[in-house]
């Protein structure tokens, strides 16, 4: 673990800890412990030197997560006085100490996997693409024709996709998710297309520059990057942030010596176009004519209000909300496994579909049947409806290992086309790591699916073009 990274989470947790210790009374007192056994798992972690040698996305990642659980929050909720506040959820002060409780112990039981698994893993060092495309090229083009066809036939009506910011103007309603499967469907392989034609064009930029070293290609590089992050699709800021990272993690790999550079401008980038999404989606932008009259009118309390935090991030208040509506879903194992499998991609085609998620079952309980959307199940949440308190951290030791594994792929990959494929995979995992694992399932399956059935295909046609030169 880097030396000021350290620092800085030990001395934050710290602060956290004194900051509660002194604001905080009665039974919310339990809380000032979060912080604290925060500090043991830095600690811990810190020892796992093969892991920060050989898996360091992972446990930097795992880390920040845990960061924003465990400290951030709790010093959010305590300085806003969010806990003592007239709007502080019931559900908290009923499972306050459960809630403590499963937050530490999920943190505990990351630790003892990281622990299992720093001794098990080979040393690995991260890939140099080294063999440039692993498919046939006029494949990708022919399927990056074909999604155009698909997104101007079927999909310009659809509104799938803004370019740079959302619209905004008075008569607009908000867009809200997509959930229908058509619309989903579409938007993947348009959003493939764009994908692929992305990385044809980053490819072929490289080779001129391995041709040359005249830094223009670097450059044209780095503007197709930022216009891959311009591309919008839907209301959810994560995708640019997905996009973002599995695009700088492919130019560091193609040119390594610019990685300042790639990172910066990127970085900057997308942290802009995910403000202005912010701005349209906390503020209500669509409700007014220009982006500047809707930060007039914004209230920072609603849009970064600790409630609002605290559920993008699963922390206690959400896992306590876990545990009171969970009291009221009756599910087994059989419910276990219908989740997995309606979620899997491919196999959800032969799934009878007529009963609900756990996930929708859960905001049934909450909003009394009026939808199946909306708030969030955290992994040890979701173990605790199948696995009771000692079980409840399955969940999240599932989604961690899956996440490993991609790392380790992401690591090995050496061709274009599959560290983009894996970067995306990887970092859409490890965002979500701490929610319910099939919704997760869902979305990589998806992808891999997809993308993955172009690649091997184009690969097919390249060994078959070569068997027969």
């Amino acid at each position: 673990m880097n030396s000021s990274f350290r620092f800085f989470c030990n001395f934050s947790a710290l602060i956290c800890f004194i900051t509660c210790l002194f604001f905080l009374s009665g039974t919310y007192l339990i809380i000032c412990t979060v912080p604290f056994f925060y500090l043991f798992f830095v600690f811990l972690t810190n020892t796992l030197h093969g892991l920060w040698r050989n898996r360091p996305l992972t446990a930097y990642i795992l880390t920040i997560l845990l960061w924003i659980r465990m400290v951030m929050l709790p010093f959010y909720g305590t300085v806003s006085g969010a806990y003592y506040s007239h709007t502080a959820a019931p559900e908290l002060k009923q499972f306050l100490l459960n809630s403590v409780f499963l937050c530490i112990y999920d943190s505990f039981a990351i630790f003892f996997l990281l622990l299992i698994v720093s001794t098990k893993i080979k040393t690995t060092k991260r890939s140099l693409i080294t063999n440039g495309l692993y498919g046939q090229k006029e494949v990708y083009v022919v399927f990056c024709l074909f999604a155009l066809f698909v997104f101007v036939t079927i999909g310009r009506h659809m509104h799938l996709y803004d370019f740079i910011i959302k619209p905004v103007g008075n008569g607009l309603e908000r867009e809200g998710d997509i959930t229908d499967s058509r619309a989903l469907m579409i938007r993947e392989i348009v959003g493939s297309g764009i994908s692929f034609l992305f990385l044809l064009i980053v490819y072929s930029l490289h080779k001129k520059y391995n041709q040359t070293l005249s830094n223009k290609y670097f450059i044209l590089s780095l503007l197709c990057a930022l216009l891959l992050i311009s591309i919008i699709s839907g209301e959810r800021r994560t995708s640019q942030l997905y996009k973002g990272f599995a695009s700088v993690y492919l130019l560091l790999s193609l040119y390594p010596h610019k990685s300042r550079k790639t990172t910066s401008t990127v970085g900057i980038f997308a942290f802009v176009i995910i403000a202005l999404m912010t701005v349209y989606k906390q503020f209500n932008a669509f409700m007014y004519d220009t982006y500047s009259e809707a930060m007039q009118n914004a209230s920072l309390d609603k849009g970064f209000s600790y409630k609002n935090i605290d559920s993008y991030f699963y922390g206690i208040d959400t896992i306590a909300k876990n545990l009171y509506y969970g009291q009221k879903m009756d599910v087994g194992f059989s419910q276990f496994f219908y989740d997995f499998f309606r979620n899997f991609f491919g196999i959800n085609f032969f799934i009878h579909g007529g009963g609900l998620l756990t996930t929708q079952m859960y905001n049934v309980a909450i909003y009394s049947g009026d939808q199946l959307t909306g708030l969030l199940l955290t992994s040890v949440g979701y173990g605790y409806l199948f696995g009771g308190y000692v079980l409840a951290p399955f969940a999240t030791i599932i989604n961690v290992i899956i996440m490993l594994f991609f790392e380790k792929c992401l690591r090995n990959s050496k061709t274009i086309e599959w560290q983009y494929v894996f970067a995306i995979v990887y970092i859409r995992f490890a965002f979500g790591v701490l929610s319910a694992t099939p919704p997760l399932i869902n979305l990589i399956t998806r992808i891999l699916f997809i993308n993955g059935s172009v690649i091997l295909f184009a690969r097919m046609i390249k060994n078959w073009i070569i068997k027969y030169e």
